[in-house]
């Protein structure tokens, strides 16, 4: 509730997890809140498991970006099921999966509120120049134009 009063004054969110979509973007999940996954986080949930730990940009803030996340290797922790979203309307897809399953794997908004989720761990991209870049154009993209 507090998240959602937030959002509905104007708020920015910048949200990560591989499971989010699981846990409240499916309507078969006892935890569902499908209110707020669509109309908040502005995505749909497509399914689970995007068969890749990579991702590359789509739109203008992440168009030359690409990375991986960890599949265990690299020390941070494996990821093992990075949900495979899609954009609602007024939405937009930011990031796609790189091989795999091809399906979106971050979300933007900017409208009332303005959010970034990623559909995998921010902090589990292997590269710590790729997450600064991720995170920095993250930023660009919440931040309103003055």
């Amino acid at each position: 509730a507090k998240l959602t009063a937030y959002l509905d004054a104007g708020g920015n969110l910048l949200i990560s997890g591989s499971e989010i979509g699981w846990d409240i973007g499916r309507a078969a999940s006892a935890n569902a809140n499908l209110n707020f996954y669509n109309n908040y986080l502005k995505a749909n949930y497509i399914d689970d498991d995007a068969g890749t730990y990579n991702f590359t940009g789509t739109s203008q803030f992440f168009a030359n970006q690409s990375g991986t996340f960890d599949n265990g290797s690299a020390g941070i922790f494996d990821v093992d099921f990075p949900d495979r979203i899609g954009a609602v309307t007024g939405a937009e897809l930011l990031l796609n999966y790189s091989g795999g399953t091809g399906d979106g794997a971050a979300v933007g908004f900017r409208g009332n509120h303005r959010v970034v989720y990623m559909a995998f761990p921010f902090e589990a991209i292997t590269d710590p120049a790729i997450r600064s870049t991720v995170m920095c154009n993250a930023v660009s993209y919440l931040t309103p134009l003055l």
